[in-house]
């Protein structure tokens, strides 16, 4: 353990001897690294990041049912990193290039940096304008100067995540302070607008499809409702409340029968009355009230006159008057009369009952005539009803997707991005490369701190 100790004395005791003895070597080094650090990183080309700071709205804002045309972006952290991608993407760079016009700033088109003014006398100018294919070269020497442009703007472009949160940094790096705010802010809003474009491009693809959709159904439409009005129309089947033809029929003729019946029912008991009346020889004091005949009515009221005047006749000179006898032979006139008239009744009460017989015979055939046709053309009801709810399906479809449609044509003028905002780039102050001080400081530091490299070092001496 002493020996331990001694060796760990000596071992610190010969560092401190070294440190002393090269102390003026280590400070000169540390000075010469620091200055060249200095010399170097003045030479480089300052550089400005600007920061924009986007926030994923993940709360949908549905003014009208449309959830199935374009939703809105959910809340989990696969989303949010997806809108990272999206925002480094190249299409959102090429965005940026062309609205900036930075194809032709010189900072991201490095063709732009290496050009002098003795390039446009270059004969290869004339020569490719002159060679088969050259504009094809042009074409291609346009693409790569592009995709160039786009490699120094992406990688000037950082997109970051803050933590688990759905804020996401946008930082741009320039030379040129403005410049850096100028397209922070740039792809931001080129973002927002990206977003707004594809829900817009969306509801145009499901208005389109709905369009055709629409068309097509009405065409069905069309052709089931006059497929079922034809089938109707003919197989009888017309309706006007909802029954058949038929039905209507069955139902009036039912009505005629049972009126028929009773006006027959009453002929019968009106004739019979009289029938019997004459058969019992009560002569006819009741038979004008049966029948109610005005003209049986009058030759009684007669009668009854002539009764009166024979009464007081008869009292006034006896039975044998001519008067009297004169009197009997006008009664024996109205009796005839009388039953005559009933007899012309008789006859016609007999002929009501025969007539109305007829009737309730015929309508008893119409009945059971339509009865029959209306078993008959139950399968043809059970076919129109297909039909017709076919023709109501499409039909019910078809507003469906009528209303679908409208609310699709609302919503592309409802559209709203799914991000917003919420901190804008600010013109940088400070440059964010080269730092100064902290590459000096860097520079002294590791060359005069490499613990592992002056303990290799102190450990051979001690050991030689």
């Amino acid at each position: 353990m002493n020996q331990e100790s001694d060796v760990d004395l000596i071992d610190l005791r010969q560092v401190y001897l070294t440190l002393r003895r090269n102390l003026q070597l280590i400070v000169a080094m540390i000075a010469t690294i620091t200055v060249l650090t200095l010399v170097v990183t003045l030479q480089l080309t300052p550089l400005y990041t600007a920061t924009a700071k986007v926030l994923i709205e993940t709360r949908e804002n549905n003014v009208v049912d449309i959830e199935a045309v374009l939703s809105g972006l959910s809340s989990d952290s696969a989303t949010v990193d997806s809108q990272v991608e999206i925002i480094k993407s190249q299409a959102l760079a090429l965005r940026v290039i062309e609205t900036l016009d930075l194809g032709n700033d010189p900072e991201f088109n490095v063709i732009l940096q290496e050009q002098s003014w003795a390039a446009s006398l270059n004969p290869l100018h004339l020569v490719r304008s002159l060679v088969p294919g050259a504009e094809r070269n042009e074409e291609e020497a346009r693409q790569a100067e592009l995709i160039s442009v786009v490699d120094v703007f992406q990688n000037r472009l950082g997109i970051s995540r803050t933590g688990l949160t759905k804020v996401i940094s946008i930082n741009f790096t320039s030379e040129v302070p403005r410049k850096a705010e100028r397209i922070a802010n740039a792809v931001a809003d080129a973002y927002l607008v990206d977003q707004l474009e594809a829900k817009y491009e969306a509801t145009q693809r499901a208005t389109v499809w709905l369009d055709s959709r629409l068309r097509d159904l009405r065409e069905q439409v069309k052709s089931s409702e006059e497929a079922a009005e034809l089938y109707r129309a003919a197989h009888g089947l017309l309706d006007a409340d909802g029954s058949t033809l038929t039905e209507q029929q069955l139902k009036e003729i039912n009505s005629q029968l049972l009126l028929a019946r009773a006006e027959l029912d009453g002929s019968r008991a009106k004739l019979g009355r009289v029938r019997e009346l004459v058969s019992r020889g009560r002569g006819f004091e009741s038979v004008g009230e049966v029948l109610a005949s005005e003209v049986i009515r009058d030759l009684r009221r007669e009668q009854s006159e002539l009764i009166r005047k024979e009464a007081q006749l008869r009292a006034r000179y006896g039975e044998r008057h001519p008067s009297i006898i004169e009197i009997k032979d006008e009664r024996r006139d109205l009796d005839l009369q009388i039953q005559s008239e009933v007899s012309r009744i008789v006859v016609g009460l007999e002929n009501e009952v025969a007539v109305a017989a007829t009737r309730v015979a015929s309508l008893e055939r119409s009945l059971a005539a339509t009865t029959t046709a209306a078993g008959e053309k139950e399968q043809d009801r059970v076919r129109l009803r297909e039909l017709q709810r076919e023709a109501t399906s499409n039909r019910t479809l078809y507003e469906n997707f009528l209303a679908r449609f409208k609310e699709t044509r609302q919503q592309e003028d409802l559209q709203e991005a799914d991000a917003r905002v919420i901190s804008r780039a600010t013109l940088p102050v400070d440059k964010s490369s080269p730092r100064t001080t902290h590459n000096a400081q860097r520079r002294s530091s590791a060359g005069c701190v490499d613990p592992s490299w002056r303990w290799r070092r102190v450990r051979s001496r001690v050991s030689g």
